[in-house]
């Protein structure tokens, strides 16, 4: 006579259904703990790019994965029920296209426990979606630049990854580059912090570029064009009638002016006249300066003071046929 296991001799009491595992089918279970707990169903859309979740229509930073599923499955239990909350979670790798299946424990006491059914997938958000694409919302224009900004403009944008900031598109030409950028409010700000940190060329060019249907508002490119002034820190300007050796570039450059010894301050801007600083020995130190001249080979006085002696190198500057020591 063939054995029967009892595995199929078991049947579902509410339904009928044979060959089932536990007490009651997995559909009369969940609808047996629906009326209990009434529960919607726990499925988590989380972007493994940017280490966020879907919650309450946008896109939240986690750090720990199973606090976010106690926390919407806590929101999805509708009944307010003192319960302790433990999800039971498969081994979970974080790329985009993994889904995964899984139960969360529902402990109302240490012999009164539900399994709720759960789902946890790994999906590209709105914005890291941009990632590798040629999308754009505007053009950083970056005209006689320096490695200095273009590290500090990468950097920034890294930074903001998180937020869907990327770089899409790059093209160079010598010292200018221009850089295809997934946000234009972000472009905007970087123009100006740009602007007010290294000092320059700043103009910024918004357009129109088509109209979203769903919301009927205007969408808008944004060109930003930043070139960098001829001058930087160390450098030794003329600009009304003054000399100055720049201390600081920004939006307004700061420097000291080379024939009163005085701090003084000028806006940005590029009618500035840049002067060559070249080496000279200095042949006397009292009761005048005297230096040698570096063509000429003849001593000839500086127009301003400095605690120096004979014998020593120095940088020197010559406008209007007056020396001067930098």
């Amino acid at each position: 006579m063939a054995s029967i296991s009892l595995y199929k001799m078991k049947f579902c009491p509410k339904c009928g259904k044979k060959g089932i595992k536990g007490d009651f089918c997995s559909k009369c279970y969940e609808e047996i703990i629906n009326s209990m707990l009434e529960f919607k169903e726990i499925h988590i859309k989380v972007c493994p790019l940017c280490m966020t979740y879907f919650f309450q229509n946008r896109q939240v930073r986690f750090d720990d994965i199973a606090t976010v599923i106690r926390k919407v499955a806590k929101q999805n239990i509708k009944k307010n029920l003192h319960a302790e909350i433990k999800p039971i979670l498969p081994q979970i790798e974080f790329k985009p296209g993994r889904k995964y299946s899984f139960e969360v424990e529902v402990a109302l006491s240490p012999k009164e426990k539900y399994y709720l059914p759960a789902v946890l997938e790994m999906v590209r958000c709105r914005k890291c979606d941009r990632q590798g694409t040629k999308y754009y919302e505007g053009i950083l224009q970056l005209r006689n630049t320096t490695k200095e900004v273009i590290d500090f403009v990468r950097n920034d944008i890294k930074k903001h990854s998180s937020k869907g900031v990327f770089i899409t598109k790059e093209r160079k030409s010598g010292n200018s580059i221009d850089m295809w950028i997934t946000s234009q409010r972000y472009l905007q700000n970087l123009g100006k912090r740009l602007h007010k940190r290294f000092g320059g060329i700043l103009k910024i060019s918004p357009r129109i570029y088509s109209r979203d249907r769903q919301t009927s508002r205007d969408v808008f490119r944004v060109n930003v064009y930043f070139e960098m002034l001829g001058y930087n820190t160390g450098d030794i300007v003329k600009t009304d009638n003054k000399l100055i050796k720049v201390t600081s570039t920004g939006k307004h450059v700061t420097g000291v002016n080379i024939k009163t010894g005085k701090r003084t301050s000028f806006a940005s801007k590029d009618d500035v006249k840049v002067l060559e600083k070249r080496k000279a020995e200095v042949v006397k130190d009292y009761p005048e300066i005297e230096i040698m001249d570096p063509d000429t080979y003849q001593p000839v006085k500086v127009e301003n003071t400095k605690k120096i002696k004979a014998g020593e190198w120095v940088d020197v500057i010559v406008d209007e046929g007056k020396y001067y020591i930098v």
